[in-house]
This record gives C-alpha cells, sequence and structure tokens, in this order.
C-alpha cells in the first residue's frame, strides 16, 4: 500500500519532537525522480559527520519540525508569483540523484546556518508544481564548492550543530524557564499582545502560493512539543522576530541560553512600555500607516504590531558619552 505524503515527511523529521516519529515502512514513487522503494535506501545523512547538500536560501528562516511548501518551476511555466519559495525541477532533480532529495535551506544573504529538509514530490497525491519539505536537524556551513556549469544549485559541505550536554542543575532551570514560557504565551495571546505564524508565512514575505494547509504536516506542526529544547526551537519559528534574532536562535548550542532568550522576547512582547531588556533587545512597532496618519478615522482602531530584535550596538546611538558624528 502506497504512504501518504505526510508519512513520508515524518521520517525526515527530527526525533526529538513529540509528533514526528519515524514511519519505517513508508516508500516513494516518482514519475521523473529516480526510483526509490524505501526510505531506508535514502536515509537522513550523518548526524556525526560532515555531508554535502545542494544550498538553497528563503528570505527567512526555516527551523527543524516546520512545514515548508515550494513551488516547482518548469521551463514553460510563466514566472511564479514567489520567486524565493520556488525551487527549480532541475534543482529538484538533482537533489534526488545527489543526495537522496535533501537541500540545505539556509536563510538569507551570508547566513551560514539552517536545517536539512528533504524535498517531497508527488504527482499523485499533490499538485505537479508543488514540493513539500520539512525542517530536519540544524547544520551549519563549512565551505561551498563551486558550481558546474548549468548547475541549477551551489553545493556546500556542512557539519551538524548539536546542542551542548546540561548539568542537572541547568535541566531543571530550563524545565523552570520552559514553564515560563508557555505562561507568558498563554498570557500574551489571551491579552492580543502577540500571535503565532510561522516565519515561512511572515506578511513581509507577501502570499503565499499554497495555503498553509496544503502540506501534510500542517495539523502535527501546530502542536506545542513537550521537550524543553525542541520547544525553543518551536517557539522561534512562529513569534514575531526579527530574522537575525531568529538565525542567532537557530544557531545556538545552548538549549538553557536559547530558551532564556525565547522568554525574555516573550516578556518583553507581553509589556512593550518597559526597558528592561533594553541592552539585548528592541522592540520594532509597525503602524497602521507611516504616513503619521494611524490616529485618523479607521485605522486608529488597529493596534500596533510588535517585532523583537537584538538590540543595537552603543555606537548606533548619537546620545551615547563615546559617539561622536564625524568619529
Amino acid at each position: 500500500m502506497r504512504a501518504s505524503p505526510a508519512a513520508r515527511l515524518r521520517a525526515s523529521l527530527p526525533a526529538y519532537a513529540r509528533w514526528a516519529r519515524l514511519a519505517s515502512n513508508a516508500s516513494i514513487e516518482r514519475r521523473e525522480f529516480p526510483h526509490t522503494s524505501s526510505l531506508e535506501e535514502s536515509p537522513t545523512p550523518s548526524l556525526t559527520r560532515a555531508v554535502a547538500a545542494e544550498i538553497f536560501r528563503l528570505p527567512t528562516v526555516l527551523f527543524p519540525s516546520q512545514a515548508l511548501t515550494l513551488c516547482v518551476a518548469r521551463r514553460d511555466a510563466p514566472p511564479p508569483a514567489a520567486p524565493n519559495f520556488t525551487l527549480s525541477r532541475e534543482a529538484a532533480l538533482a537533489a534526488w540523484k545527489e543526495h537522496g532529495g535533501h537541500i540545505a535551506v539556509l536563510g538569507p544573504g551570508g547566513t551560514h546556518v539552517g536545517v536539512d529538509a528533504r524535498v517531497d514530490i508527488d504527482e499523485t497525491h499533490s499538485p505537479p508544481d508543488v514540493a513539500h519539505a520539512a525542517g530536519a536537524r540544524r547544520l551549519r556551513l563549512v565551505r561551498t564548492s563551486p558550481a558546474p556549469p548549468g548547475a541549477p544549485l551551489r553545493t556546500g559541505v556542512f557539519e551538524p550543530i548539536h546542542d551542548q550536554v546540561l548539568s542537572e542543575r541547568r535541566v531543571e532551570r530550563l524545565l523552570a524557564e520552559a514553564d515560563d514560557a508557555r505562561t507568558l504565551l498563554a498570557r500574551g495571546l489571551q491579552a492580543g499582545h502577540l500571535s503565532l505564524e510561522s516565519s515561512v508565512r511572515d506578511e513581509e514575505l507577501g502570499p503565499p502560493n499554497w495555503p498553509p494547509s496544503a502540506h501534510p504536516l500542517h495539523e502535527q506542526e501546530q502542536q506545542m512539543p513537550d521537550d524543553p529544547a525542541a520547544l525553543s526551537l518551536w517557539l522561534a519559528a512562529r513569534l514575531p522576530l526579527t530574522t537575525s534574532l531568529r538565525v542567532t536562535l537557530l544557531s545556538c548550542c545552548c538549549a538553557l541560553k536559547r530558551m532564556q532568550n525565547v522568554v525574555d522576547g516573550l516578556r518583553l512582547l507581553n509589556e512593550p512600555h518597559r526597558l528592561r531588556f533594553g541592552h539585548r533587545f528592541r522592540l520594532i512597532v509597525s503602524t497602521p500607516a507611516t504616513d503619521n496618519c494611524s490616529t485618523v478615522g479607521a485605522q486608529a482602531r488597529e493596534m500596533p504590531r510588535y517585532v523583537v530584535g537584538e538590540a543595537l550596538p552603543p555606537y548606533t546611538s548619537w546620545t551615547d558619552e563615546n559617539s561622536f558624528p564625524h568619529g
């Protein structure tokens, strides 16, 4: 019996996620892609050694256990509406031919951290121009390889990112911080101070090519994990944070530090007028209008949107005693 896309995608998700369990009997059949009878024939690369993968950059940050839907571009198709979330068919074919369908999804610009994701194209269960993926383990880019002529994507060598082993006392602190995070999250959602939205569906990225429900794991990824380390990444992928702060959280190797930063961000979102964390974080306020007319008419009833970012360095402030406009 043929497995559903959700069953195949679950096989590529991290083992620590509560809702992601390895589908041992999942099978894959593709029309244009190399035949693979079972997941064991294209396993997830080793978790301890460096691996090679094609580099696919997004304008945002993808986290472990996070669903991602991409458009697969055809040569004769018109330009896609969301080119940043489009994977060429040649790149998908190369990923399956060289790396078992795995690609390394990195953030924008010079970001060197990302996640491993396996692209699943199944024209039987999904439209022919849609590919589904799910973030798996975290990766750090070690070096890039020169792209051969005509290659759809550049290849890089990556090493896995592992969390440090915490002492028993630090584990207790991590569990306490996780409880604080759940309490602050519930308080913020009830008061309307914040909302949870996947980083791949930020409003700044424009309308998605496909609704979130199109992904086979849409319902499962909404479930909050019990594991505190996984919870810190789950919240970092959904709280209103800047891209740079998300990159910092994704690359953090200490689950306790990562959770403390998430909790501090939640406190700042719940009490935006307090400057308790001004030396570490800053609030970026987005009002309904940018022409100083947001208090006029119906727009006055709309609430501003708060986004947490990393604090600016001291030299960017002209009021700092050590700063001078002309150096």
